[in-house]
């Protein structure tokens, strides 16, 4: 057996092995189910907050499942299977997206992160007070996309619910402008109202 084809087996053993650990085995199935899937980035290690909701959005533009090679040891072996993984992957991707490298993406990565940073800043301080009628237990989390309105932000509230194993419950509709600090919310009518400081 080739070593590359050694080196590539280890790699999706490890990864099949995180997969329990970080739930992404779900969300990779049902892109395997529609066959709509470019590939699949790795990644290690400790980042900033905010980090995989920076990746996340980041990666999903170009149709690839990023996803965290986490509690494994990573030594030599998977770190090469790890990096001949994501050059193949941007080899693949250059044929759609001229141009784009892994140094661009992670430039986008770390202004996505900002991003999002902000956002989940500006909903939690807005919102508040229906959060803490939630169990504290719950996993809270936003997925947005920029508007066609330079500088605005819609963006979805959701919550795991781990008592009744619901993932992905969408909570609220928001649409937030950092720049002025407005909110604004959808209510049951379909109207948007705002929500003041």
């Amino acid at each position: 057996m080739k070593p590359h084809t050694i080196v590539w087996i280890i790699l999706h053993c490890a990864v099949l092995v995180c997969w329990k650990y970080e739930g992404t085995a779900q969300t990779l199935n049902n892109k395997h189910m529609t066959d709509d899937i470019s590939g699949i980035y790795q990644y290690y290690g400790l980042h900033q907050p905010y980090f995989e909701d920076g990746i996340y959005h980041v990666f999903a533009k170009y149709d690839v499942v990023a996803m965290r090679v986490a509690f494994c040891v990573v030594d030599d072996s998977l770190r090469r299977a790890v990096e001949l993984n994501n050059d193949n992957l941007f080899k693949m991707l250059s044929k759609t997206y001229p141009g784009l490298t892994e140094d661009k993406i992670w430039a986008e990565v770390k202004q996505s992160s900002k991003t999002a940073a902000t956002l989940n800043t500006i909903m939690r301080s807005r919102l508040k007070y229906k959060i803490k009628q939630l169990d504290p237990h719950h996993y809270i989390y936003i997925k947005w996309r920029e508007d066609a309105i330079e500088g605005l932000f819609l963006v979805d509230v959701f919550v795991n619910l781990y008592e009744t194993n619901q993932r992905d419950v969408l909570l609220w509709h928001l649409k937030i402008t950092p720049a002025t600090d407005d909110v604004l919310i959808k209510d049951a009518n379909g109207k948007w109202n705002e929500i003041r400081k």
